[in-house]
């Protein structure tokens, strides 16, 4: 009898429950479903192909052409098909607890306004548990074969991920959001992770955190712990490296001052992020075979990039910073290709950096303290005091736009620097030793290389005492020429010429260096110095006149300086030897 009974009664609650399970399948699930999804994102469920629910092995609800809205009637997820696989104990209470909840095809659409707010904030405040309204109903979201659309109002940034699949773990008592995601980028694989606790993690003194990035283009490692209810912030460390650090931010769609100068780049350190800065105390930065060591800090100041560094390296090559030279010369001579100055106004920039050698193209610099400020699109670059052989360099330079076109002001001095460092960029074959001491003043303004060099406009002075002449011996080509009967040639090149004083006043005018007066004093002899210096041809013009430091009556010889001014032809004027003779004439060194 109690057989009897038992069966009957098994029999009774299957029916029931098939019953159930019949109804719930026509009507409970989608209409739950919607009520949850409403409830966790604020977000309409409708499903245009129609909904069906299958039983086993469990509970599965699948919606077809389904999409999400938000109250604005945007659509923010678009699918091809969502399917949910529910919970059955769930369906009892009349909600639709998802075990796991499958995005399949179709659009998701991630929109942030110019107030900061997009339609998924509800959402995003309830993963982060700082949101009412009791657990997440979903505990995990897959997303396969989608693309993500992304795009932010307050600094212009847009995107999309192709061939999305991703994984996102819904936050738990003592479970953290966790997400991994893989699709392509900017036509780059891209493939990332994450773990964050929710504020009540937080709260319950559970904060680890961790993040990572990889792609070809570069990788980004995030390890630490996150704090605060409010405004969230991460403290930990921070690792990124790309193969080229121009790639990478040509990549990454960043545009920014010099940025595609930067070679192979590291950034490591510990670190502090906010949802609008990021500061490193004690970074390690290598770019290129440069090496620096220091703190830096990067902010969001109404909505525009601030970053603020100091520095400090052993050996520092500056030209890896500066434009690329085919951009300001090339076979032709300056270029005529108009500036671009629009990456100099997106972003603020406050460099201090320190090396122990400093290098600028073949200008070598110890003890270097360098500046640079970029603010509002003008830069400012300042050395506040470097070694040059035993003496000091210091300038400065400001370059911003103006009427017409870029305006440069540039200003230096030297103070017992050696003169042949000083002067190799010019001339490097350095044909003048001693110890250097002179200013510069230089203005222009233009909207290409050409046009800048062409109005340049400046004065200045150079002096160089107790130094030294190479490649002549001005004593004995004296001698030779005294001779007589007078040489019809004289071989002056080798040996070397010591002198007292050598000066230089000049001055600049429409991208020509003028030296009116240059004058040499020494033991053995006086020697003077005319012509010009053209910038825009980068040619010499240059007449150098030598006699005997006692007074006489014979005209000074002269030697032609032409040419290229890192390699000019030398040449003596022959009939000067004559004239020495035949029309002697008094040298006057006023």
């Amino acid at each position: 009898m109690k057989r009897r009974y038992l069966i009957g009664a098994t029999l009774a609650g299957a029916a029931a429950l098939a019953g159930f399970l019949w109804w719930s399948a026509a009507s409970l699930p989608a209409d739950a479903l919607s009520r949850e999804v409403g409830r966790l994102a604020g977000l309409t469920l409708r499903a245009q192909g129609g909904a069906s629910v299958s039983l086993v092995p469990h509970p599965r609800l699948k919606l077809a052409n389904a999409e999400l809205v938000d109250e604005k009637g945007s659509v923010v997820v678009r699918a091809a098909l969502i399917q949910a696989n529910l919970n059955l104990q769930a369906l009892f209470t009349g909600r639709a607890r998802i075990d796991d909840l499958r995005i399949i095809g179709g659009e998701i659409t991630l929109a942030i306004g110019a107030d900061g707010h997009s339609a998924l904030d509800p959402l995003i405040a309830r993963l982060d548990g700082a949101a009412p309204g009791g657990a997440a109903a979903v505990e995990a979201v897959r997303i396969a074969g989608t693309t993500i659309v992304y795009s932010d109002a307050r600094y212009g940034w847009q995107g999309r991920i192709e061939d999305a699949n991703a994984i996102l773990t819904l936050p738990a008592e003592d479970e953290p959001l966790g997400l991994a995601l893989t699709g392509r980028w900017r036509g780059e694989a891209i493939d990332a992770r994450l773990a964050w606790p929710g504020t009540a993690l937080r709260s319950a003194g559970w904060p680890k955190a961790s993040a990572s990035l990889r792609s070809p283009r570069g990788r980004l490692d995030l390890s630490g712990t996150a704090t605060g209810a409010d405004a969230p912030s991460f403290e930990g460390s921070l690792s990124l490296s790309a193969p080229s650090g121009a790639a990478l931010a040509g990549w990454a769609g960043i545009d920014g001052p010099l940025l595609d100068r930067l070679e192979a780049l590291s950034v490591s350190g510990p670190v502090t992020l906010t949802a609008r800065s990021l500061s490193m105390p004690s970074a390690s930065v290598a770019i290129g075979d440069n090496r620096l060591d220091g703190a830096l800090v990067f902010r969001m100041e109404q909505f525009r990039p601030n970053l603020s560094a100091t520095l400090a390296a052993q050996s520092l090559d500056i030209g890896d910073f500066l434009p690329d030279g085919a951009r300001l010369r090339n076979a032709q001579g300056w270029t005529t290709t108009p500036f671009d100055w629009t990456a100099m106004t997106k972003a603020d920039v406050d460099l201090r950096l320190s090396a122990t050698q400093a290098r600028i193209g073949s200008l070598v610099l110890g003890q270097a303290a360098i500046g640079v400020i970029l603010k509002a699109g003008k830069l400012e670059v300042s050395l506040g005091r470097a070694e040059l052989g035993s003496g000091s360099l210091r300038g400065r330079a400001a370059l911003g736009p103006g009427p017409a076109g870029l305006d440069l002001r540039l200003q230096a001095n030297a103070d017992q620097a050696d003169a042949a460092l000083l002067l190799a960029p010019l001339l490097p074959a350095r044909p003048m030793t001693g110890r250097a001491t002179g200013q510069i003043q230089i203005e222009a303004a233009g909207h290409t290389m050409a046009t800048l060099v062409a109005s340049s406009s400046g004065r200045g002075t150079l002096s160089v005492r107790r130094g030294e002449l190479a490649g002549i011996s001005a004593a004995d080509v004296l001698r030779l020429a005294d001779r007589s009967p007078p040489p019809v040639s004289i071989d002056w090149r080798g040996g070397r010429s010591p002198f007292e004083v050598a000066s230089f006043p000049f001055a600049l005018r429409r991208g020509a260096v003028e030296i009116a007066d240059g004058s040499v004093t020494a033991t053995a002899f006086r020697g003077s110095v005319t012509g010009t210096i053209d910038l825009q041809s980068q040619t010499v013009d240059l007449s150098a006149g030598l006699a005997p430091a006692a007074a006489t009556q014979r005209a000074p010889l002269v030697f032609a300086m032409t040419g290229p001014i890192g390699s000019p032809q030398i040449a003596l004027d022959v009939r000067t030897l004559l004239d020495r003779t035949l029309r002697p004439a008094p040298v006057r060194f006023d």
